[in-house]
């Protein structure tokens, strides 16, 4: 009878270890550039090898207003332009495919922008580090079971865009 207490105690030991999962620091990084450029990922996520440490963002075209039409790039600067002369808001949803070097899968980041002119600085516009929106993860072979979410964000000095938050598998 121990020993089936102690075998029990050992299986739900071990069963608690393997489905718990913890969010762990995501920071994906890409020049401000259309693709293919490289990308690299950082962060607990990448420490305790959850996702790739870089790859390539190689498709990036795929927009969509908040209704979910497509959104072609002039009609994405048509909007963008109207909400800063008028002090609106222009927002969007874009992929963003990521092949990881390794050949491990791929790594999708639904990204939700947002700009809000009537909270925006316009003369500074185009300076430092703002919030752009939120991001969401999808990913695909190694990384299917990904999932994540944060802050997407404009570095104007640096010239790169990050997804920062946590994933977990």
């Amino acid at each position: 009878m121990r020993r089936l207490v102690l075998l029990t105690a050992f299986v739900v030991v071990i069963a608690a270890g393997c489905s718990s999962s913890e969010p762990l620091g995501f920071d994906l990084a890409r020049p401000m550039a259309p693709p293919p450029v490289p990308i690299t990922i950082s962060g607990e996520a990448v420490e305790e090898e959850v996702v790739c440490s870089d790859g390539t963002f190689v498709i990036g075209s795929h927009m969509e207003d908040m209704e979910g039409n497509l959104l072609e790039g002039e009609q994405w600067e048509a909007t963008f332009e109207s909400a800063v002369a008028d002090g609106s808001v222009a927002e969007m949803t874009h992929r963003a495919e990521i092949e990881c070097s390794d050949g491990s899968g791929t790594i999708t980041v639904v990204e939700h922008w947002r700009y809000d002119f009537a909270v925006l600085d316009i003369e500074s516009f185009g300076q430092g580090r703002i919030n752009m929106g939120t991001w969401t993860v999808q990913g695909t072979g190694d990384y299917e079971s990904l999932t994540g979410s944060g802050d997407f964000l404009t570095d104007f000095d640096e010239g790169m865009l990050h997804a920062i938050g946590e994933v977990e598998a």
